[in-house]
């Protein structure tokens, strides 16, 4: 009879459960999402390549950047670990489109590497590709490029290197969409609704796919580790966010240069408030099991000595009853022969007789002088 070799995979809980389907679901979202973009380049359709008519449109190379993760991701979820290598090398090519853009966005000069793939994909005839400035596309395929490459090495931790790129390319997402939401479309011609809108889902299926469930639990603790991070949770949620409203309400560099900048800023001061969140409820938990490692051991040892002093209570009762016996059956023998028992006290010079022997010689114990 033939032997699986795959090792067992642990029971899954409710809440990994949730989380894998979270996941999935943002996955599907996503490729809508690209794909969307893609068929209103094809089709010429702008109601399709943007959620509102007067935003930026979801450039087709961001579009399907985003579904070639999103394939790439679910390839990950496959039994068979040969379709890893698949993933790999989507990973890896999203991740160099995305440096393909990024660095000549970065330094001062268009690549145009964008345009002429979409003439080799649409033909020559197709619409003309509008040019949307900054980084901010780029940085999502790198960002998506990265967490595809690193999710067959994520080890069941809190945030493993997929989660954490997930979780950042999740935040500089949602500053985009608030961005599109708070500044009109000329103010910011480089952040697309559209796209900011695939990169969350995507960022949410990256951060969701192997986000180990004790960090939940711990947050749903009724104890103190629970009630510090759901507070720190909260701050991290709803703190920068806020803040980066503020900033663009409040007179913030007009141009994609300096949005870029704010946001970027602002997504670093997210990172860094969930990496204080997750070391300080890492450090918490690490505290509060070797808190209870330690009353576990201290009651192991009391139990042990409550045990012992069992033992030896039973065993001084038990002595005690052999004894009584002992000196029952002397005293019994001595009364049956009609012996009497006397002891001298050689030191004091004291000599010492029992009843019996002063019965015997018809003594009392008042005349008796030893």
């Amino acid at each position: 009879m033939p032997v699986n070799s795959t090792p067992a995979q642990p029971p899954t809980g409710r809440t990994e459960t949730t989380l894998r389907g979270i996941s999935h679901a943002a996955t599907f979202l996503s490729i809508g999402c690209g794909l969307a973009g893609l068929t209103g380049w094809f089709l010429d359709h702008p109601a399709l390549r943007s959620i509102n008519s007067q935003w930026p449109p979801l450039m087709p190379g961001l579009a399907l950047g985003v579904i070639l993760c999103a394939i790439g991701l679910m390839l990950q979820w496959s039994p068979r670990p040969q379709l890893y290598g698949i993933g790999h090398v989507l990973g890896s090519i999203v991740l160099l489109c995305g440096l393909a853009g990024f660095l000549p966005e970065y330094f001062g000069f268009r690549g145009n590497w964008e345009e002429k793939i979409w003439r080799v994909l649409a033909g020559v005839h197709a619409t003309s590709l509008p040019h949307q400035p900054g980084v901010t596309n780029n940085s999502i395929l790198i960002l998506a490029g990265l967490a595809l490459l690193r999710f067959e090495h994520t080890k069941r931790i809190w945030l493993g290197p997929s989660a954490i790129l997930g979780a950042i390319l999740l935040a500089l997402s949602l500053f985009g969409l608030l961005t599109r939401f708070v500044l009109p479309a000329e103010a910011a011609p480089g952040i697309s609704g559209l796209g900011a809108l695939a990169a969350l889902f995507l960022g949410l299926a990256f951060t969701s796919a192997h986000f180990e469930s004790g960090f939940i639990d711990t947050l749903k603790a009724d104890n103190a580790t629970g009630i510090i991070g759901r507070r720190l949770l909260i701050l991290a949620g709803v703190l920068p966010p806020v803040l980066y409203l503020l900033q663009l309400h409040g007179g913030a560099p007009v141009g994609d240069e300096g949005l870029e900048q704010v946001m970027f800023i602002t997504v670093a001061f997210t990172f860094t408030l969930i990496a204080v969140l997750v070391f300080s409820l890492h450090r918490l938990q690490r505290l509060d099991a070797d808190k209870k490692r330690t009353e576990e051991e201290r009651d192991r040892l009391l139990h042990r000595v409550q045990h012992q002093a069992a033992l030896l209570q039973q065993e001084v009762s038990t002595r005690t009853n052999e004894f009584k016996q002992l000196h029952d059956r002397h005293r019994l023998a001595l009364r049956g022969s009609n012996y009497g028992v006397w002891d001298w006290d050689v030191l004091n010079g004291e000599l010492v007789w029992d009843a019996t022997l002063l019965q015997i010689y018809g003594l009392t114990t008042a005349t008796f002088t030893g």
